[in-house]
């Protein structure tokens, strides 16, 4: 058995032949497939066709679909990961020879993040290990978890499309995107690691250094005007500490 990925609550494996019971309870139920086409399998022998295809992606094209296993039980919730499209029928958007990353859980394991943890790790693998320039995801409109999922794993929308008689959303993400995503996220864990010891640090340099203050100034300055989300933050501070001085709070 080969394990792709862990995250801190999440193996992802290779499905087994074994994960049939799990198979069929997903793709089963006419709540999953709500927004799937709503044609749920009828029997165990179709999740079985779905597994040994699943498999055949693994040895012909790569990569395939993860068994999601949660630790704290060690059931099997479903799958997450990549599928590499190449064929008529996994033609999306009028696209082919794409990646794209996917979900599918079994309703008992939503609402606890399992989504987005799988697919963030999913999004690593891809970049780092496969080394992949591109990844794409999907998802009806009507599906609003979904769609929200992709765009906090940092996805860009780019446009509707038709699909199956309804509407979609594609989404995609560069390489250099992500990289400058990660990059962000470590100076932001970095800096909440050190933030006293930081805070301290550029006072002090502001205090003594006047070039330093009149550059930073600038900067808030540019920032402010600019950024509709940090004008935010900045009025909703000063307001704060408006209260905490009037109050004494």
């Amino acid at each position: 058995m080969k394990v792709f990925a862990e995250t801190e609550r999440l193996i992802l494996r290779e499905i087994l032949p074994t994960d049939i019971e799990g198979m069929f309870e997903l793709d089963s139920n006419p709540i999953v497939h709500k927004h799937l086409g709503k044609k749920p399998v009828k029997s165990r022998e179709a999740s079985k066709k779905i597994i040994e295809s699943i498999r055949e992606q693994y040895e012909v094209r790569g990569i395939g679909r993860w068994a999601a296993i949660e630790k704290s039980s060690g059931d099997f919730m479903g799958w997450s990961g990549l599928k590499f499209n190449t064929d008529k029928k996994d033609e999306l958007n009028g696209k082919r020879n794409f990646y794209d990353i996917g979900y599918r859980f079994i309703p008992r394991f939503w609402g606890k993040g399992y989504a987005t943890e799988s697919s963030l790790i999913t999004l690593d693998f891809g970049f780092k290990e496969l080394n992949l320039e591109l990844i794409v995801g999907a998802a009806e409109i009507e599906n609003i978890a979904s769609n929200k999922v992709l765009q906090k794993i940092g996805l860009n929308y780019i446009e509707d499309f038709d699909f199956e008689g309804t509407r979609a959303s594609w989404y995609e993400l560069q390489k250099e995107e992500y990289k400058a995503i990660q990059n962000k996220l470590t100076r932001q864990k970095y800096y909440l690691k050190n933030k006293e010891r930081l805070k301290k640090l550029y006072r002090e340099r502001y205090q003594k250094d006047p070039d330093y203050n009149k550059k930073t100034l600038e900067r808030a300055k540019n920032r402010y005007h600019n950024d509709p989300e940090y004008r935010e933050k900045t009025i909703e501070r000063a307001k704060a500490r408006y209260k905490r001085k009037k109050f004494g709070l």
